[in-house]
């Protein structure tokens, strides 16, 4: 007997059909809704923002002390506000990085505690290291339990940036300490890890603490196709490599020797996880014993890697000055920290160049404009003129160089609007007497550039946001002349205006002024609807259309 059967198949079409503005708005309404539900539910941590998202994503990071292991991190350092786990072989550097750590974010301003488990903490080597051990809070806890107790304390503090346990192998559950009779001491390490780091995860986001958990490995012996196979595990359990948002492997590479005695350890560190960047990066370091990380010799051969110093055979030239040594050149930035400290800045600088340069390479033949902004509402116009001075002479150059962007390059000023001395009616606006200097600095280096001058259309809404409303912003003539301050105007489409006329007047008349906002209010506020957007282009499009500026 034979079977068959028969599948009928469907075509299927995409849905090319754009919903109208009655639906969008129907969907605007009633999202609107369920967000304010979820927020008298449940609170307002339960509220869904895009925003909130990438501001965590965001968040600040302390350098770690190697340039090198910041580069492999991809993002300049350990991330606030996270869980880190250091684990390796014994004696590899895993404290003496993390005391580098606690050096750097001391430097910065902030509050670090070391909890010494192993009792094993050298107050002398963390000094030598440049520990504030002062400033240094230091506890032994007694017992695993104790320990995540003090964590969670310091971290919902919210005033403590690094939290250092040192080390997650040797925390002692509470009920080994008390009787001799407790079960498997793994087995409950792994289930006090997992109850605290579960609870601690989501109240560590909101303290900006970031947490460094040290770990030790051990061998765990397995028997594979009739042979025995020693893998490396870390101890605490899965729980750690779960919610740690970095992981790193420190492992050792040799001894560093002077005349046959041993001075240093060289290690490796692999970022086997990494939430905030690609992972699997690797960084070489030197440790000197007694020291910490070689910062000199790192910073040096970096430098003369990016051209920051200039190598040619056995000289050196750094700030104007020929050396004939590498230890000649060690001793110099050791003496010299703002030295030193130039050298680190303007190696960060190329990290971020070299980032800039590889997206714009790479984009090169898609991008219609560059578009960049110089000043802000807040910078006088005197302030502006450097900015377009150092704007025309270095980022221009480098643009046009290395990206052949032309005519590409568009730039647009914002200023205070306090330098209108005239504002209404907008056809009357123009700019105060004493700034025509550096207007004319401005508005000649837009001309001849080809740049445009942005209209900062918010400014009469900053301060008073309760008395000005939507159709002000629409473009819907309210029913009386919305005031803010020095300001007065009838809608949004005057302010506009403002900007048009008084740079006309002055004699830009070959400056595009430009609306660079797509919608109201800009701040991520609940006004910033894409059907607010749309109303917005619309309007303003039939305001241009029905209303010569010259005319308003």
């Amino acid at each position: 007997m034979h079977t068959s059967s028969t599948v009928e198949v469907s075509e299927y079409a995409y849905d090319d059909h754009i919903p109208d503005d009655s639906k969008v708005t129907e969907k605007d309404t009633a999202l609107r809704m369920a967000l304010s539900n979820l927020s008298g539910e449940f609170g307002k941590e339960s509220m869904l923002s895009l925003q909130r998202f990438f501001g965590a994503r965001r968040a600040p990071v302390i350098s770690t002390g190697s340039l090198r292991l910041d580069q492999a991190l991809g993002i300049g350092g350990l991330p606030k506000g996270r869980m880190v786990e250091i684990y390796g072989q014994e004696a590899s550097g895993k404290t003496t990085l993390a005391l580098h750590v606690i050096k750097e974010a001391q430097k910065l301003g902030g509050y670090c505690a070391y909890l010494d488990v192993e009792n094993a903490m050298d107050p002398s080597l963390a000094e030598s290291i440049g520990v504030n051990t002062e400033n240094l809070l230091i506890s032994q806890p007694d017992s695993a339990e104790n320990l995540l107790s003090v964590v969670d304390t310091l971290t919902k503090s919210g005033s403590i940036s690094v939290i250092v346990v040192d080390s997650v192998a040797a925390l002692v559950p509470q009920c080994e300490v008390d009787t001799l009779q407790c079960g498997s001491s793994r087995d409950l390490q792994s289930k006090i890890m997992t109850q605290a780091l579960r609870k601690k995860h989501y109240s560590l986001c909101n303290s900006n603490s970031l947490i460094i958990f040290i770990n030790q490995v051990r061998k765990n012996l397995k028997l594979v196709e009739g042979s025995v196979r020693a893998d490396e595990v870390t101890c605490g359990g899965n729980a750690l490599k779960f919610y740690a948002a970095i992981r790193m492997r420190i492992s050792r590479k040799g001894l560093l020797k002077t005349e046959d005695k041993a001075t240093g350890l060289g290690i490796s560190v692999q970022v086997v996880k990494n939430k905030l960047a690609p992972s699997m990066a690797k960084a070489e370091l030197s440790i000197r014993f007694g020291k910490g990380i070689c910062r000199k010799s790192e910073a040096l051969d970096l430098a003369c890697e990016h051209g920051v110093i200039m190598k040619d055979g056995s000289r050196y030239f750094i700030k104007g000055r020929v050396l004939h040594s590498r230890e000649e050149v060690l001793g110099y930035l050791g003496a010299n920290d703002g030295a030193l400290d130039d050298v680190i800045r303007t190696l960060r600088n190329c990290d971020v160049k070299k980032l800039q340069e590889d997206m714009l390479h790479a984009c090169n033949a898609q991008i219609g404009i560059c578009y960049g902004t110089l000043g802000s509402n807040l910078l006088s116009a005197k302030q502006v003129v450097a900015l377009c001075n150092k704007y025309d002479k270095n980022v221009v150059k480098f643009y046009n160089v290395n990206f052949r962007f032309g005519t590409k390059i568009k730039v647009s000023t914002a200023t205070s609007p306090r330098l209108l001395g005239q504002f209404y009616p907008p056809s009357g606006a123009a700019f105060v007497p004493k700034v025509w200097p550096y207007i004319g600095s401005v508005i000649k280096f837009l001309e001849e550039n080809f740049h445009y001058c942005q209209s900062a259309h918010l400014f009469a809404f900053i301060s008073n946001r309760k008395g000005i409303g939507m159709d002000y912003a629409l473009f819907s003539a309210p029913s009386s002349m919305v005031r803010d301050g020095f300001y007065k105007y009838w809608n949004l489409f005057d302010v506009l205006v403002d900007a048009y006329v008084a740079v006309e007047k002055y004699g830009g008349n070959k400056v595009e002024v430009v609306v660079s906002e797509t919608g109201w209010p800009s701040a991520g506020e609940t006004a910033a609807t894409v059907q607010n957007a749309k109303i917005f282009q619309q309007q303003f499009d039939s305001a241009c259309k029905r209303r010569n500026p010259k005319e308003a």
